[in-house]
């Protein structure tokens, strides 16, 4: 079996909007932390979402910290990205696993986030 390209071996996925689980993930054993602003968030929290995980990647970790963003159909995907990237640490990756845009969607939408 080859190994994977990638040198992450556990993912952790946690809700964007619970922040004791957010801080406890930060200084747990897995190789990467997903704050999740997606699926395990309901949307009367999804705002409140975004500064719990902005304010979480502003913490130290040792760890890489990935943000997966909200579907594109939910209109909220370029505000996900904008406010999670206006910190001094940005995310090491950001997640869009249900958009089913083109590839370069995901750049592009940082490159207006930074520009806007």
């Amino acid at each position: 079996m080859p190994l994977p390209c990638h040198p992450y071996g556990s993912w952790l996925f946690v809700p964007g909007d619970d922040s004791k689980k957010l801080c406890k993930a930060l200084t747990g054993d897995a190789d990467v932390v997903i704050f999740d602003l997606e699926d395990a968030v309901a949307p009367p929290q999804k705002d409140v979402a975004r500064s719990v995980v902005l304010s979480a990647l502003r913490k130290e970790a040792r760890l890489a910290r990935f943000v997966r963003v909200n579907d594109l159909s939910t209109g909220r995907t370029a505000e996900d990205v904008a406010e999670t990237i206006a910190g001094p640490s940005f995310p090491s990756f950001f997640m869009i696993f249900s958009s089913g845009g083109p590839p370069g969607l995901p750049h592009s939408l940082v490159e207006n986030s930074l520009t806007s």
